[in-house]
């Protein structure tokens, strides 16, 4: 059963850590989290400013803490599994702007991660250190 993951985030220096640009700061979390297992550019969704669903195959024990050691420095965030859902009750529940969602996944097809000018830490390296 696939485990989605809510993470709603807010760089903490745009204009030093990423000179001012919102773009270079969303693609350097997404390359963040291309280095976990999500399979490929559906696994990730957004429906608003700052939100994004993640979805994993499974639940990511070290998720939150491969998280914190490459994101902390450049973003304030919060990161939640969302509950599963019997077939009665939806889990998440949103009014998307489909636009968001839209230029995310173009944005995401073009995305380089070779050169961020930032170190991403292994996740296989996170999940000895936990």
């Amino acid at each position: 059963m696939s485990r989605k993951y809510h993470l709603s985030y807010d760089v903490k220096n745009i204009k030093e850590d990423f000179k001012n640009d919102y773009t270079e700061a969303r693609n350097y979390l997404i390359c963040v989290l291309w280095h976990t297992p999500i399979l490929d550019i559906n696994n990730i969704s957004s429906y608003c400013e700052s939100t994004l669903i993640i979805e994993y195959e499974e639940i990511e024990p070290y998720l939150f803490t491969y998280l914190k050691i490459n994101l902390g420095k450049y973003f304030f965030y919060t990161i939640s599994l969302v509950e599963t859902a019997d077939s009665i009750y939806n889990c998440i529940s949103h009014n998307p702007n489909m636009s968001i969602e839209i230029n995310l996944k173009k944005e995401m097809l073009k995305i380089s991660c070779s050169d961020l000018g930032k170190e991403i830490t292994p996740y296989s390296l996170n999940s000895q250190n936990d």
